[in-house]
């Protein structure tokens, strides 16, 4: 889906051609030099239309009719990626005025040569720590301890400021002693009935935080509960929770799918007390990960808030997970339709 491979392709516009969405379509004087970002073509007012840059490092569409594809002699592609680095090597913030920030990304990028020394390499649903805006669609940022450039229409703003908020942990099971109707922000549970404890009780608690078995949060007064250390979570009767299966061990596994909407769910390796789930896309063995972050009242993914994690899954079974292109409905859309079951 993405170029930037170890070849650069060169387009050339035709003639000038101004703008009426600058935000969006680049402006061009005949014989400017654009590099091809991605090989997918976007519709937009019924007209074929390119992702590119231009030797200012400025990123946008332009319209496939007003350009042509251009081999360059090796000084010209030299002299033109030496002055898109420059413009972006002088713009490497020295303070992080965005910390908190951060944004999901939505497409493979794949920076192209010129611009790999100062850029990332984003995967979608990466999840990116947003230190710095700059001019020309460009953010500046921190994704798997690397610093460096990437273009924003390649990601999705969210509000993952996890590092902020009380961590909710799984810890241990325990199992309820008698009923408890729950008032406010109490659980509801019955006799036998079990539940994930997922937050660090001390022992002058008088209420624990728990989780029950579709996964609402909520507080159980400790009296009604017994500890039962030798039992899993309450969230293994779900065939799709895979617990602490790592990134590279969902991928390894939903790699045997080659048809979309496959997936897992398994615990965040990179925010503590959250999930992540992976889903097949059909798409050249290409795997989604997508954050689910948790708090005291909701999960939410792209948006959307649900009560409880069934909840989640559910409605992801029904309406798309991810869209590839869900203004230009001219994507691909994936679901959560065949739960991949655990083999242990």
């Amino acid at each position: 889906m993405a170029s930037g491979g170890d070849a650069n392709i060169f387009l050339k516009a035709k003639s000038d051609h101004v703008s009426a969405d600058s935000k969006l379509i680049l402006t061009s004087k005949k014989g400017c030099l654009f590099v091809l970002v991605h090989d997918h073509k976007y519709l937009k007012h019924r007209r074929k239309n390119l992702f590119v840059f231009d030797e200012h490092g400025r990123y946008g569409f332009i319209q496939e009719s007003q350009v042509k594809r251009v081999k360059l002699s090796k000084t010209e592609e030299e002299d033109f990626l030496e002055k898109v680095k420059r413009k972006h090597e002088s713009k490497v913030p020295r303070t992080n005025p965005l910390s908190g920030n951060s944004c999901i990304a939505v497409d493979t990028y794949i920076p192209p040569p010129a611009h790999r020394a100062v850029s990332l390499h984003l995967e979608v649903n990466d999840v990116i720590q947003i230190d710095y805006r700059a001019d020309g669609g460009w953010f500046y940022g921190t994704c798997r301890e690397k610093k460096g450039w990437f273009p924003k229409h390649f990601v999705r703003e969210c509000s993952l400021h996890i590092e902020n908020k009380e961590r909710l942990i799984y810890h241990f099971t325990v199992e309820a002693t008698n009923s408890h109707l729950g008032q406010g922000s109490e659980l509801a549970f019955s006799a036998k009935d079990r539940l994930d404890i997922i937050k660090r009780p001390m022992s002058t608690d008088t209420h624990w935080i728990a989780r029950n078995a579709v996964g609402k949060i909520g507080q159980i007064p400790k009296s009604h509960v017994d500890e039962r250390p030798e039992m899993h979570s309450v969230l293994r009767h779900f065939e799709w929770y895979h617990e602490t299966c790592s990134r590279n061990g969902a991928e390894s596994l939903l790699k045997n799918y080659e048809t979309p909407n496959h997936f897992l769910v398994r615990d965040s390796e990179s925010f503590p007390g959250c999930f992540t789930i992976n889903v097949t896309t059909g798409v050249k063995q290409r795997i989604l990960n997508v954050a689910v972050e948790v708090s005291m009242s909701e999960y939410k993914v792209n948006g959307e808030s649900f009560e409880t994690l069934q909840d989640l899954v559910t409605y992801f079974g029904q309406q798309p997970i991810f869209d590839s292109a869900p203004e230009l409905n001219n994507g691909y859309k994936i679901y959560l339709l065949h739960p991949v079951r655990r083999d242990w």
